[in-house]
């Protein structure tokens, strides 16, 4: 992977990973490393389940993470385990740029570690899921919207240095998006599955109806907002990763439920998206070599 400005908090993060991963009872060690890594935003800590767990961390207690606070629907626990035959290192909760002032460093570095530890831990393709407000009367709360691109909208600062020019629509990769729409049919998803635009807006606070309203004319494409996802795909973008980004939506377009009610909606959708999500990560070619005790 390329060079990054955190590089020591990187190392120490990996370091602590391997040690723990090579203490596990259940797996023999060295093995081949994880070619899937997976960030679950809101609400979609159920909707990917390993079996066997190899390693659980509680993302603050990994180096260069100590300075994390707690935010109510992210467990923010790294785990390594299986899909199927498939090695996965998966993040339950993100770090967001809106977690403390645009100066902050720490959540700035911590923003960008989070993706930068799946990839250096091994991780070649980037799963990104979120939960979204709808931007259309007509996409109702649990669509799922995979993202073909993204428009910003007071989103602020992103988790680059000087240099780094990416575009982070460049690895949304399409064959991963062929991917999951064959995966809908296979499963047969029971909810409607679209391809659009997500725009970003920065948060915490939540975007008012004529907010709403203009982020839906910024193109037709435009599906859903939400306070994530565009950093971390940005941090891809610098390292050349392949990346799949999902969106479910928790509310319509006219509507702004509570958060535990967005919480309460995405864990009855989650049977279903997991489904989707583990078989579109079997569909995923991976390297053959994984060792299993």
């Amino acid at each position: 992977m390329k060079s990054t400005p955190f590089q020591k908090d990187l190392d120490r993060a990996v370091d602590f990973v391997n040690k723990r991963l090579g203490k596990s009872p259940v797996i023999e060690y060295p093995i081949q490393k994880p070619q899937i890594g997976a960030i679950l935003g809101t609400g979609w800590k159920n909707s990917l389940q390993l079996n066997p767990i190899f390693v659980q961390i509680p993302l603050k207690d990994i180096p260069g993470f100590e300075m994390l606070d707690e935010l109510e629907g992210h467990d923010r626990i790294l785990q390594i385990g299986l899909v199927g035959d498939r090695l996965c290192v998966v993040l339950l909760g993100r770090v967001h740029m809106n977690e403390a002032p645009p100066s902050n460093e720490d959540v700035f570095r911590m923003v960008r570690l989070q993706v930068e530890l799946l990839i250096a831990l091994g991780a070649e393709t980037i799963i990104l899921t979120n939960a979204a407000g709808s931007l259309r009367e007509s996409i109702v709360p649990g669509t799922i919207v995979i993202i073909d691109g993204f428009l910003r909208h007071e989103a602020g600062v992103m988790p680059l240095v000087a240099g780094e020019f990416v575009q982070a629509d460049s690895v949304l990769d399409n064959k991963l998006r062929i991917e999951i729409v064959d995966s809908v049919a296979r499963v047969q998803f029971p909810r409607a599955v679209l391809l659009g635009a997500f725009v970003m807006t920065r948060g915490p606070d939540i975007e008012s109806i004529y907010e709403k309203e203009y982020m839906a004319q910024m193109h037709n494409s435009v599906m859903c907002v939400g306070m994530s996802t565009l950093p971390e795909t940005l941090v891809c973008a610098h390292h050349k990763m392949k990346v799949l980004a999902i969106s479910c939506i928790s509310n319509g377009m006219y509507e702004w439920p509570s958060h535990e009610e967005v919480l309460r909606r995405l864990t009855t959708y989650a049977p279903d998206n997991e489904k989707l999500l583990r078989e579109t990560i079997l569909s995923i070619p991976v390297c053959a070599g994984l060792v299993v005790g």
